[in-house]
């Protein structure tokens, strides 16, 4: 069971490690709001199929609503936009950098909020030097002058915010709606927010025609980033519970770095380098993810 859950765990990281770079390519010639609900709703049609084919019924499990808008609120409506406009003033590289702070948020609001956890010492120094790795991504930039930088580092931030309390709250409330019909809602909950904001504010019937490349890298965002890394996300929140979760973002430092450097040209600055690695310190002792327990989770039939 431990190295299937370290497999999923990996893979997911992957799969949303590459939507750094993705959101990168697209954003040259798509508007962030089009990128962001052209995601959402691939991704739904692609959950919607596949659910389909399986012969489940959607809208049996109707009765959920609340649960699927706090969802598509926190864990993808909110997240993706963020980070979407966040990355039109830094690079693919510091957005990864910043979101890998995801576990540090989940340990925190996990003592608070789920009764099995609790904050021990080794936990809390590892949340401090996380702390201090993001701060160290963040200085050089709030003596910069140009407060673009700083704009879409802190929607990052927030986005890993969101994040969190988006994996505690399906951990508390989702993990009795079975299979892929929690995210297949939860997408369509996203589109239907979004839609209507991208018309209005992006027009992109007045848009010119994207390139091959764009194209591509918003299917992939919606196929990779979303519809698979939402069925792993899923299919890992039922086997070891939201904060082992959180830990996937542990890869995501370092996918964004290699290929941020490999594709994009992009040069991280030192301490980037070191914050990235002072994170991952912080995530690796708050979380000791090779010893956690599997929770007596039972899902529904």
């Amino acid at each position: 069971m431990k190295l299937k859950t370290l497999f999923i765990l990996i893979l997911l990281a992957l799969c949303w490690g590459h939507s750094f770079l993705f959101i990168k390519i697209a954003l040259e010639h798509i508007p962030p709001l089009t990128i962001v609900t052209g995601r959402v709703a691939l991704a739904a049609c692609m959950l919607l199929c596949i659910v389909k084919l399986q012969g489940k019924h959607l809208f049996k499990w109707l009765c959920h609503w609340r649960v699927y808008l706090v969802m598509a609120l926190c864990a993808s409506t909110l997240p993706f936009a963020l980070i979407t406009y966040g990355e039109t003033s830094i690079s693919s590289s510091v957005a990864g950098i910043i979101n890998g702070s995801v576990p540090i948020f989940t340990a925190l609001i996990a003592y608070f909020t789920i009764k099995e956890e609790n904050i021990t010492r080794k936990k809390c120094l590892g949340i401090a030097i996380g702390f201090v790795g993001i701060v160290i991504v963040f200085a050089p930039h709030l003596m910069d002058t140009n407060i673009r930088p700083e704009i879409g580092m802190l929607f990052v931030l927030i986005a890993s915010i969101s994040y969190a309390v988006g994996m505690i709250y399906a951990r508390k409330q989702a993990l009795s709606i079975p299979g892929l019909i929690l995210p297949t809602w939860q997408l369509i909950f996203s589109t239907l927010i979004l839609l209507p904001l991208s018309l209005m504010i992006d027009r992109p019937w007045n848009l010119p025609m994207p390139p091959i490349s764009a194209i591509f890298s918003l299917v992939a965002l919606a196929f990779l980033g979303t519809a698979v890394a939402f069925y792993l996300y899923y299919t890992l929140l039922r086997l070891r519970g939201a904060v082992y979760l959180s830990t996937s973002t542990l890869l995501f430092p370092v996918v964004a770095i290699v290929l941020g450097v490999i594709f994009l040209s992009e040069r991280p600055a030192w301490n980037e380098y070191f914050g990235a690695l002072l994170i991952l310190a912080g995530l690796v002792i708050t979380n000791s993810i090779f010893s956690s327990k599997k929770p007596p989770i039972h899902d529904a039939k």
